[in-house]
């Protein structure tokens, strides 16, 4: 497979007339979409002084869509060695322009770099929160900025293991953790031309995530660590791929796919599948490497004991922190007609209901994959989309995470959800121009029920849309 090879190869410019007149229109989609997202950028860095531009930046970032669709459908058109060098080089031109906004939409990556600082001072962040009192002296000036302040760490550990690292190189503003994922980004980006290849796809399917607004936005400048987890993840798939007419792929890939693996189920939990969705093609001795990622990186916190998922679990217990969800809330709503609410005589199972039921439809599809032997991409992509349709907290983030996915599995209510999904943060600017935070039903429906009707069709496209043309035909016979 040559991974570690020459990545140079697809990466041509056009050398004929007629190939760069095909693709004129792709690059001018692109200069307007840099534009957009200069414009953006300054309306962000604006907002201090005045909140209410913080509904224009909002504005723009949404248009900016317009172009980005219009160049996932014609890059299709065209052949990739045709677009694949100028898709990276404006990929990289959005990630640096994305840099320079401020956070002001999320403060996430104010905590990450907080909880680095406090590694450095020798504390376990799945222990000591912002607000506990001996937090006072660490890195005070972040305080203000942090919201849920007496929440513990969520990140899994290698994510953890980052924040530490880059606090130490520069400890004084969260810009470099966000260049550090800016450029984990463009290896996602770089890993998906090699995957896309090798299943003998397009490669300029890469545009659906090297170009995706919110891709963007998440990465380079709220500065989450999706990236870290998603590159991880599809370079296991990648090198543990089998060749051609073989069973299993080298001994080299498939101890490198182990260390990958490894790192993939300790940098974000929605990778957490992979450990049986690969078990078909790592073979048994090389999972030796996966557990030796798991212990290395799970040392430096093991006096938190079962606490490192204590974070998490209160993320989808409390009530308090459940945002942007509709099919929860609509089983949650149901739970209570049945008498299995808040005032149920069983506390727990008042409260616990809605996730037992969303977590054993999960299961329940998991198991129905494995059972299938379905292909460990398209399996890890239809877990994360039922995660992210059922579950109690939904962040454009946690979205973002399925992007990559829909360069192999297009799916056009996705693309439209990673779009919509930014309606999410209009609460956040109403509260920074009013301070008071006011969520809306009908924004929410606004949010998911286009995106969820196009996840429907597309579904039922393949079925309906032959049926319709057969009996079209008889019809006319």
């Amino acid at each position: 497979m040559h991974f570690f090879g020459s990545f140079a190869n697809p990466l041509i410019m056009p050398n004929s007339p007629t190939e760069r007149a095909a693709a004129t229109p792709l690059w001018r989609t692109g200069i307007l979409l840099q534009v957009m997202l200069v414009i953006w950028v300054v309306l962000l860095t604006r907002m201090a002084n005045r909140p209410e531009l913080g509904g224009w930046a909002l504005l723009v970032l949404l248009l900016s869509f317009v172009p980005y669709l219009f160049a996932v459908a014609h890059a299709s058109r065209l052949p990739p060695q045709v677009v694949v060098l100028g898709i990276v080089l404006f990929a990289i031109f959005f990630r640096l322009t994305a840099l320079f906004a401020p956070a002001v939409l999320s403060h996430d990556v104010v905590r990450s770099l907080w909880e680095g600082r406090a590694q450095t001072f020798g504390c376990n962040p799945y222990l000591v929160t912002p607000a506990s009192p001996k937090a006072g002296r660490l890195a005070p000036e972040l305080l203000s900025q942090i919201a849920a302040p007496d929440m513990p760490a969520t990140a899994p550990p290698l994510a953890e293991m980052m924040f530490r690292a880059t606090a130490v190189v520069w400890p004084h503003g969260p810009g470099f953790l966000k260049l550090v994922f800016a450029g984990l980004d463009l290896a996602v980006v770089w890993v998906l031309i090699r995957l896309l290849r090798l299943r003998t796809l397009s490669e300029s399917s890469v545009l659906i995530y090297a170009w995706n607004p919110l891709v963007v936005m998440e990465s380079s400048t709220n500065g989450h660590w999706a990236p870290l987890g998603a590159f991880l993840a599809l370079v296991t798939i990648y090198l543990a791929t089998p060749a051609a007419r073989k069973r299993w792929a080298g001994s080299f890939e498939q101890a490198v796919a182990s260390l990958s693996l490894g790192g993939a189920l300790i940098a974000h939990y929605l990778a957490l599948p992979l450990a049986l969705l690969m078990a078909r093609q790592i073979k048994m001795r090389f999972w030796f490497f996966t557990a030796l990622v798991l212990g290395v990186f799970w040392l430096p916190f093991h006096d938190a004991g079962w606490q490192l998922f204590d974070g998490v679990i209160r993320l989808g217990a409390n009530e308090r922190f459940h945002h942007n969800c509709l099919l929860f809330d609509g089983i949650a709503w149901l739970a209570t007609a049945a008498g299995f609410g808040p005032a149920c005589r069983c506390e727990w199972l008042g409260v616990g209901a809605p996730l037992l039921a969303v977590a054993g439809a999960w299961l329940l599809l998991f198991a129905v994959l494995l059972a299938l032997r379905t292909d460990p991409l398209r399996a890890l992509y239809w877990l994360g989309a039922a995660w992210l349709l059922l579950s109690p907290v939904v962040e454009p983030w946690h979205v973002a995470w399925l992007v990559p996915f829909l360069c192999f599995f297009n799916n056009t209510g996705w693309l439209l959800l990673s779009a919509s999904v930014l309606l999410s943060y209009v609460p956040r600017l109403v509260e920074l121009q009013t301070g008071v935070r006011v969520e809306s039903l009908g924004l929410r429906l606004a949010e998911y029920l286009p995106a969820l009707a196009l996840m429907a069709w597309s579904a039922l496209a393949p079925y309906v849309v032959p049926a319709l043309k057969h009996e079209v035909k008889r019809g006319k016979m």
